[in-house]
């Protein structure tokens, strides 16, 4: 390589409709070798897959408060329904809360809600936007439409923990995913508290 030219970073692979589908199989099962492979090739570290996770799989306290209000608002049904969310009673976590709406059974995810924290860690804020149009690199959409769409099949609640190949002051990132359904049983929407760390790995925003 000539002096004074950098290493060009790794082409980021093509996330296409088989490849979703297929680490849809992956999430769900909890075999993610697969993506863990796409995900090292670019640089990224994970991703991590819990199902049904305790509070001795969350870290910081958002998360275990709204997994919490989650078993708390669900009181002994399968899970709560998406019109008892109140924002309210979840201040504890707000700024690190995303809300995410099933569109056509989940062909697609809509941002409802995209928490300020998160939209500050960020650089962008999501709200309104598709799941398909998220600015982060295509692996990482890509695994979050996947894991929507895992967290879909399986009809429970789901922790994700994975880091960005590119992000400049990102190094992990904390989710976990909540089903909230309608009347008729139906998964509509997904209550998602997320913890973005630094690259110290240490929180980057808020209250923890």
């Amino acid at each position: 390589m000539p002096q004074g030219h950098e290493r060009p970073p790794p082409a980021l692979p093509a996330i296409d409709a088989p490849t979703i589908d297929a680490w849809t199989d992956a999430i769900a099962t909890g075999e993610i070798a697969p993506i863990g492979t796409v995900f090292s090739s670019v640089g990224a570290s994970g991703p991590e897959v819990i199902w049904r996770p305790g509070a001795e799989h969350l870290k910081y306290r958002p998360l275990r408060f709204l997994l919490d209000y989650w078993t708390s608002l669900a009181a002994g049904r399968e899970m709560p329904r998406a019109d008892e969310i109140d924002a309210i009673d979840m201040r504890p976590a707000l700024g690190f809360i995303i809300l995410v709406d099933v569109v056509e059974g989940g062909a697609n995810f809509r941002y409802r809600l995209f928490g300020s924290a998160l939209a500050s860690a960020s650089g962008f804020d999501m709200t309104g936007r598709l799941v398909t149009d998220h600015r982060a690199s295509p692996h990482v959409h890509g695994f979050y439409l996947a894991a929507y769409r895992a967290a879909l099949r399986r009809r429970e609640p789901l922790f994700t923990n994975h880091g960005p190949s590119q992000a400049v002051r990102t190094k992990a990132w904390h989710r976990l995913v909540l089903p909230f359904v309608n009347d008729a049983g139906t998964i509509v929407r997904f209550l998602v508290g997320t913890i973005p760390l630094s690259r110290n790995g240490t929180p980057l925003i808020g209250r923890y």
